[in-house]
């Protein structure tokens, strides 16, 4: 169970929980499961959950951008390397990215990539490991396969995906333990759990 407990489906939305289902079955979610949307949908502004399972639902698909299904999947899963999130690294989007690609994506290696694609993942692992060496030099290279419109893009993808798949990552989205935080979870609640339990530990004393 994640840290922090999904939101009940009974509490959700039943159009967003059908979206959600929906990415369960196009295996968009690599739990399997509708955990992760449901904790984003704790938050109280509807469009952001909206925003976020567009999101999902587009990383596998054209979505009407220049970079195309299996780069925004090699940046996908990479990304997932990246962050250390087992979740992410075990859905697979676009079934035309072989394992070997996969691979490659992951650690880096460049033989069966083509240029435009090892260009994007070294871009990618400097946004998340290095970003203070990004320079002129990084962008002229990046000129020589891609347009300005599409280095945009490539940066937007890049960074939607890095900040979640680390918040995914603290959740310990395929752990086994019990939530850290219910659903319901508020201060005032905790406060009260924490004085019945030292009441508790008083009275056995």
């Amino acid at each position: 169970m994640p840290l922090i407990e999904p939101l009940p489906e009974v509490k959700v939305d039943p159009e967003l929980l059908k979206r959600m289902n929906r990415l369960v079955e196009t295996g968009q979610l690599g739990s399997g499961k509708t955990d992760w949307p449901r904790i984003m949908a704790h938050h109280p502004d509807p469009q952001v959950v909206q925003h976020r399972l567009d999101l999902i639902a587009k990383n596998g698909t054209d979505g009407g951008g220049l970079l195309g299904s299996r780069l925004r999947e090699l940046l996908r899963l990479a990304n997932a390397q990246l962050v250390g999130c087992d979740a992410c690294s075990q859905a697979r989007y676009d079934p035309e990215v072989p394992e070997a690609d996969v691979a490659c994506a992951v650690v880096g290696a460049g033989e069966d990539l083509d240029d435009r694609e090892r260009l994007a993942l070294a871009f990618q692992r400097k946004l998340h490991l290095d970003h203070w060496s990004i320079d002129a030099e990084t962008y002229r290279e990046l000129g020589t396969v891609f347009t300005t419109a599409e280095i945009v893009e490539l940066a937007d993808t890049i960074t939607s995906i890095m900040g979640p798949g680390r918040f995914l990552h603290t959740l310990d989205m395929l752990g086994s333990d019990d939530p850290v935080l219910t659903w319901s979870h508020t201060p005032a609640t905790a406060a009260r759990d924490a004085d019945v339990n030292s009441s508790e530990l008083t009275h056995r004393s």
